[in-house]
This record gives C-alpha cells, sequence and structure tokens, in this order.
C-alpha cells in the first residue's frame, strides 16, 4: 500500500531540517512506511512512502543542496555522505541548484 505526501519546495528552502521530518512523521504512523520515489510537480514534491516488503524504511530523512554541478563532484558529495551512513534517495531541481534527499538509519551518524 501506498502513501503519499505533498511538501511545498518553499517548505524545503526555508526550513530543510523540518520538512525532512515532515516525511519521517508521515512515515512512522501506525505502520511503518519506507521511501518509494519522488516526483517534482512545479513548486510542490510529491512524495511516495509504500509499506512493501524491500522498500528501505529510513529514521532519518535530510534535504540537502548538493554543492557542485559537474559530475566528478556531485558522485565525491554522494561517496562522502554514503560513507557517513546517509543514502542518496532522490535528487530534485530546486530554485538555482539540485538538491538531494538522503535517509539515514538510526545508527548512523548526521553529515550536514
Amino acid at each position: 500500500m501506498n502513501r503519499y505526501l505533498t511538501i511545498p519546495e518553499e517548505d524545503i528552502l526555508t526550513d530543510p531540517e523540518s520538512a525532512g521530518a515532515v516525511i519521517l512523521r508521515a512515515a512512522s504512523r501506525t505502520r511503518r512506511y519506507g521511501f518509494q520515489s519522488l516526483v517534482p510537480l512545479g513548486e510542490t514534491l510529491l512524495i511516495v512512502l509504500s509499506d512493501e516488503p524491500g522498500v528501505p524504511v529510513m529514521d532519518e530523512y535530510i534535504f540537502s543542496p548538493l554543492r557542485s554541478s559537474s559530475a566528478d563532484a556531485v558522485a565525491a558529495e554522494i561517496n562522502q555522505r554514503f560513507a557517513a551512513g546517509q543514502r542518496l534517495l532522490a535528487s530534485f531541481p530546486l530554485g538555482s541548484a539540485l538538491w538531494g534527499l538522503y535517509g539515514r538509519l538510526d545508527d548512523e551518524e548526521t553529515l550536514v
């Protein structure tokens, strides 16, 4: 079963930490839902959560702009976050930058 959540892009720009907490609250109601996908829709993101087996269930969701636009630099940033326990779940354009949505499990550290 899927659960759908919309997050205005403005909310991510003004308070990315709270926007990530919105996903976590929606994913934690009654049963645990994992991240399925993200769909950019104009000025809103549609987040698709699923309770299907095999869908990753995260303990934290982190929105962060990617610091570069070159393939090598973005790959290095993704690898650095992966080493810190953050998994890139999706990327999307927001304003003039490319942003990433990362997921983290409880036993992994936070990298901002």
